[in-house]
């Protein structure tokens, strides 16, 4: 039976990548793309745990495909009618679950896309029925997705401010690539007049091609030296972009990545800065000295040239068949980088637990095998890389003796001599060259899509509202109808109530009272109800930097930055009001502790107990003036007496801001006119 080509498969390559390799399926066939499972993964942060209908449910809305999952029994789902893909639960030969697409059905029989085989198959209800367990969902596609393909192209801005610079390089690239020529051209008029008997005719001769040589290299010198300076500054226009577009993201957005990937952007940044410098430099100056070397050849003999562009045509054609199917592999490795880059910053971050709580073997272990993971797929790409350039070397070597043979026949027929063959050899060096920086570029070009969406975000246009209403004073806010979710549990449940006067938050662990907290510091968006600030105002409506710039969050265990314990009280600000040191008796409450104001501060507080971060900390509350402070049991590790004294003289400080706390010491309750549990 004949299976039409509009139908979509995907062979998963692991146990746990059903749930992805049916996802991929999906997306291909709704979007009429050809994505893998690894670049499905990596453009989505995934990693090699299976997916739940839940999971798939999330990835697929991000493809604008709608994934709705319903019980049925088997003679329900029978005598359904199968207009979209369904996507069911069954049991694979080893009884554990799996799922797979259902694309049609034809009487008795249908059209199943199975990632466990290797291609589309037709299954009869009678097999069907064995395998089926209950649960199906329904797929159908809500709008187009417009796939930013031309993304990469952005990057050639940063080129722009270097025009001059640029063209430059080109005018004397032109300069260059004629002495190379000239210097090239040497052995051929040195063999033509190799019978001249005048010895000052002979060093004349040398003399020049010297002079001549002498410049091209310095004239070469200072072309990489103008090429290297124009990378670096790109380089530094790209990470100051970078660094602006981070320091800007929200705070959702910058937790949809790990630290790890966040280092490895950087590297993107270099590899990015490469290709800009090759695409707009390296290749052009590459492709003049092509078209000129290209010219003096065809002079020689066209038939060469071709024969030349021929065997580079090839090795090209082979570049792009690698290309894709070393694309797989590398976006593969580059995630197994990320997860054995998490597992070794665990050894460091964790060092002393590690030790504390004897588990240095299972630890080991887990790096040894994210190590492994991706020593494995460097292994695949080295063996593909490694076939590819033993062809290109015995191409090579073939298209050599082939020119050697025709260029021996021409020779004996006197339609060229052994100068022009002597010529043609080093000529045809600076043609291969081009050909094989474009080769090379075609084999790195993956490396490049996956730096280009790594760092996309930075194209990103932030959003403007126009009619924003600026926050000139926070007074009250009201909470109606708040629900937060995190992956499929719920976060926040149904929380309403109006923050009119100091409020004390309490609650069991897990209740929703931290997230609360960061949905009222307006840095939280993803939750579902209403804010109003003011009484009438909704927060949807303001300008969220005004609202931010007016209240403050401070958490449990907030960062402390390298510098001093000064440094991070005051918050590294050159103008500080000192008569709060003497009030507060500040210097005296840190002498207590143990604090040196002048002590170094390193690697988050390493340092320092949790008990004396947390007073730094909450110190540095003195030296802010905002409408609004929400507070996150800011002095749980700290004794009693000293939180309570703190804590008293800050409410005594801002008793004309609205203070929102929240902490499981009930004691803190006092100091609050109103309470409510988040259950």
């Amino acid at each position: 039976m004949v299976i039409s080509l509009e139908y979509k498969f995907t062979i998963q390559k692991s146990e746990n990548d059903c749930g992805i390799a049916v996802s991929t399926t999906l997306i291909n066939y709704y979007h009429n793309k050809n994505f893998g499972i690894e670049e499905i993964k990596f453009d989505n942060s995934l990693n090699d745990e299976m997916l739940s209908l839940y999971d798939m449910e999330k990835l697929l809305n991000n493809y604008h495909i709608e994934f709705t999952s319903y019980k049925c029994d088997y003679e329900e789902f029978k005598n359904l009618d199968i207009t979209n893909p369904l996507v069911l639960n069954t049991l694979n030969k080893e009884g554990n679950e799996h799922f797979i697409i259902i694309y049609k059905k034809r009487k008795n029989l249908f059209l199943v896309a199975d990632s466990n085989l290797k291609d589309l198959t037709w299954v009869s209800e009678k097999d069907f029925k064995s395998i089926y367990q209950g649960f199906l969902s329904i797929t159908k596609k809500i709008e187009e997705v417009k796939f930013k393909t031309k993304s990469i192209f952005n990057w050639f801005t940063f080129i722009n401010k270097f025009k001059t610079e640029v063209l430059m390089l080109f005018l004397i690239s032109i300069i260059l690539n004629v002495l190379i020529l000239i210097t090239n051209n040497f052995l051929k008029i040195y063999m033509e007049n190799v019978a001249i008997k005048e010895n000052q005719s002979i060093k004349f001769l040398f003399l020049i091609f010297l002079i001549v040589f002498i410049i091209q290299n310095a004239v070469s010198y200072f072309i990489n030296k103008i090429v290297f300076n124009i990378k670096s500054k790109v380089s530094k226009t790209i990470f100051l972009f970078y660094k602006k577009k981070l320091i800007n993201l929200e705070i959702e957005k910058f937790n949809s990545n790990s630290k790890e990937e966040w280092m490895k952007k950087l590297e993107h940044i270099n590899l990015l800065s490469e290709f800009i410098v090759k695409s707009t430099i390296s290749f052009p100056l590459g492709l003049i000295l092509f078209l000129m070397s290209s010219l003096f050849l065809i002079l020689i003999s066209p038939l060469i040239l071709t024969i030349v562009i021929i065997q580079n045509i090839i090795s090209i054609s082979i570049s792009i068949f690698l290309f894709y199917l070393l694309k797989e592999y590398k976006i593969k490795k580059e995630r197994k980088l990320i997860n054995f880059s998490y597992s070794y910053r665990e050894i460091l971050d964790g060092f002393e637990e590690i030790k504390y709580k004897n588990i240095e073997d299972e630890i080991k272990s887990v790096n040894y095998k994210n190590f492994n993971a991706t020593l494995k797929e460097t292994k695949h790409i080295f063996n593909l890389n490694n076939k590819a350039e033993l062809f290109f070397s015995l191409l090579n070597k073939f298209f050599f003796y082939l020119i050697f043979y025709i260029s021996i026949i021409y020779i004996n027929q006197s339609k060229f001599t052994v100068p022009d063959l002597l010529f043609y050899t080093s000529i045809s060096f600076y043609i291969n060259i081009f050909f094989n920086q474009l080769t090379n570029f075609i084999l790195d070009l993956q490396e490049i899509i996956i730096a280009d969406k790594s760092l996309s975000f930075i194209f990103a246009n932030s959003e403007n509202k126009d009619s924003s209403i600026i926050v000139k004073e926070i007074k009250t806010i009201e909470a109606k109808n708040l629900y937060s979710y995190k992956s499929d549990k719920c976060a926040l449940n149904n929380f309403n109530f109006i923050f009119n006067k100091n409020t004390f938050i309490y609650g069991k662990s897990g209740s929703g009272k931290t997230t609360l907290l960061k949905i009222l510091s307006g840095h939280y968006k993803k939750y579902e109800g209403t804010l109003l600030i003011n009484e009438n105002i909704n927060t949807n409506k303001v300008d969220i930097k005004s609202y931010r710039e007016r209240n403050i969050y401070l958490g449990q265990y907030d960062y402390l930055f390298n510098g001093t314990v000064w440094n991070n009280i005051q918050q590294f600000k050159n103008k500080t009001d000192l008569k709060i040191v003497e009030d507060f008796k500040i210097l005296e409450i840190l002498e207590r502790n143990n604090i040196d104001l002048n002590k170094k501060i390193y690697d988050n507080g390493a340092n320092l107990s949790k008990g004396q971060r947390q007073i730094i900390n909450f110190l540095s509350l003195f030296f802010t003036s905002k409408d609004l402070y929400l507070i996150d049991e800011p002095l749980s590790n700290v004794d009693k007496h000293t939180a309570y004294y703190l804590f008293k003289l800050f409410m005594e400080q801002k008793k004309n801001s609205l203070i929102i706390m929240c902490d499981h010491d009930i004691a803190y309750s006092r100091y609050f006119e109103n309470r409510v549990e988040v259950i």
